[in-house]
Order: C-alpha cells, then structure tokens, then sequence
C-alpha cells in the first residue's frame, strides 16, 4: 500500500511540475497534493521533500533535473526542462514498434491486461530469486536473435532481403513481404509473401533458426497482408496446403492417454471423447492433414489408433513399421 500510495503521490507531483514554469514551494505542493488526495489521512510536509528527493535520485526511472531555486526565504522546486513529463515517453517510431512487439510477446501469458511492473512481481517476487511463474522456454534456440529485426519490419511494412539456409539445401536468398511472427514447438517462424511469388494465398514461412542474415529492402513496394486472419486454423502447427482438403480425423485413445486428450486438445475443433472397445475413448479432429499432425500423433506411441482416413492410417504405419525396423536390426545382449 506504501508503495502504491507514493506513486500515486509522484504522479501528481510530476503533473504539478510539468505543468508550471514558475515552480512551487514545498508547502504549496503539499496542499495541491492534499487537495487532490482528500481521501486519505493527509500528506505531511517531510513527506513531499522525501518524495521530491526521490524523483531526483531516479528511484522510478532514471533520475530527473529538479531545480532548486530561492526565492528570498522561499525555496522553490521546478523542473529544469519545462516540456518534461514523468510519462512523456517521446519514442522514436523504432521503439515504438519494439514496444509493440514486446507486448505481443507477453500476450502469450495470459496477463497482457496487467500493468507490467505487477506482472514482473508475479514472475519473480521481490523477496525471492525463485519464479512462481515459468514457461516452456528454450534460450538456446539460435533464431531468437532476429526477432527484433523482423518485429520491427512487421510494423514499419518494410520489405526485407532474407539469406536462408533450408536443412540439406544450398543457401539462397529471399525477397519477403513480412506479415507476422508464429511460435510453434517451441519454435519461431516468420510467415510473409516471397517475391516473386505464384499468388498472393499461398504464404511462405521461414524458421528462424535457418536464417543467416536480415537486410532491408526497397527494390520492391511493400505490399499489405493480403492473408485471412484465419490463415492457420485449419491445420496443426505452421505447414499450410490450400490444396489439402480439410478432412474428419478419428482416433482412437488407450485409457491413461484419453484424459490427457480430452483436457489438452489437439485442435480447436476436437471432439470427444466417445466410448470405445477395451475402455479406450475416440476422439475427432477436422483438420488439413500435414506433417506436424503425423509427428504429433507418432508422438503418442502405441497409445493412439489412427481409424481415418486410410490414407493417413497408411502414412502412420509405414512410420512405425519404418521405426521398428531400427530396432529389429539391432542384436541386443540377452
């Protein structure tokens, strides 16, 4: 309650400030203050001049030019600039878009609504160095060093010239309309329209640990978004075929694994679960079927079944099969 009451007392003082040239004594700031707090108990004067002492020292920020000035008896405090404000920002465009990124980036934890300074306390509270609060975070993955970059061309729509380095492919460089950031397994990816490209619907989407270097671009006009919002929907993870139709998924889950299912689904349009044979559960799904759905459920094992369509069980077996085969080849000591 200190804490939040001596901002709140700051704030003031900042607007008081910024807002007069002439300056106050400490006397009239403690009843233009008092004025506008008439809910509490009173503002003492000791505790304007600790506050006054505070904003200098930067205990908020960093530390501001308060002017001293006497005026006969009188000493009178203003600041020394006149056009400051505490919460005058003034960013450039570029910090801006940072900004904007970074909030996007918080987003994710589900405290976006939070003021920032309270979110931090909530990850890591003052009197311990232990988070309450992690995430499935990876701090060695080699591509979150472009986010910047590529967050900033995102808000300015500027074209870049990306090099890129495909696994077991030569190099080669791409002109990309940059339109959004996508996470996925802990992975990061940039989604945009490559030049030249086929047609404006089909997106392209780079992984950022293959990206080897980042510049601008002005040989071509940037050209908005021209993507549904829903671009992604209708796949699991980042590999889209608009071609693909978009086909029922039934599957089939042991006991143990059903629950796990049922409160975490696989996609937005899940299903389930149904009763089945031996106590196992079935489950749908209405997605484009890709490779980020086969790996997900080759992830599960012998605890999923793959009913339709065919065509998908087909794929399923022949990777297990193909994983089987790597340990029948192995003689292992009895």
């Amino acid at each position: 309650m200190a804490i939040r009451d001596q901002y709140q007392r700051l704030r003031l003082l900042d607007q008081l400030l910024s807002r007069n040239i002439e300056g106050y004594t400490t006397q009239a700031l403690c009843q233009l203050i008092n004025e506008r707090l008439a809910h509490t108990d009173g503002v003492s004067l000791r505790t304007i001049q600790n506050d006054l002492a505070a904003l200098k020292k930067g205990i908020y920020g960093n530390a501001i030019n308060i002017v001293e000035e006497r005026r006969g008896r009188q000493t009178v405090y203003k600041y020394k600039d006149p056009n400051f404000s505490l919460h005058a920002l003034n960013l450039d465009e570029t910090e801006q878009q940072q900004i904007l990124a970074a909030l996007a980036l918080l987003e994710r934890s589900g405290q976006y609504f939070m003021p920032l300074e309270q979110l931090k306390r909530k990850i890591s509270p003052l009197d311990t160095d232990l988070p309450i609060i992690e995430f499935d975070d990876n701090p060695d993955y080699e591509g979150l060093s472009w986010m910047p970059k590529l967050a900033q061309a995102i808000g300015t729509q500027t074209c870049l010239a990306i090099d890129y380095a495909p696994y077991n492919r030569e190099p080669y460089q791409i002109l990309l309309h940059p339109y959004r950031l996508r996470e996925y397994n802990s992975r990061w990816y940039l989604c945009g329209l490559a030049e030249p490209h086929s047609s404006p619907a089909v997106q392209s989407v780079l992984a950022l640990d293959r990206i080897l270097k980042v510049d601008t671009t002005y040989k071509v006009a940037y050209k908005e978004s021209p993507f549904d919002p829903e671009y992604f929907e209708d796949v699991i993870g980042i590999t889209v075929d608009a071609d693909a139709p978009i086909e029922k998924v039934r599957l089939r889950f042991e006991p143990n694994r059903a629950d796990y299912v049922r409160t975490k689904p696989l996609h937005r349009t899940q299903k389930g679960p149904y009763p089945a044979a031996n106590g196992w559960s079935e489950f749908s799904i209405e997605v484009r079927i890709n490779r980020e759905l086969v790996q997900t459920l080759l992830a599960f094992g012998g605890d999923v079944e793959v009913l339709e369509p065919a065509d998908l069980r087909e794929q399923i077996t022949a990777k297990l099969r193909q994983a089987l085969s790597h340990y029948q080849a192995l003689e292992l000591p009895v």
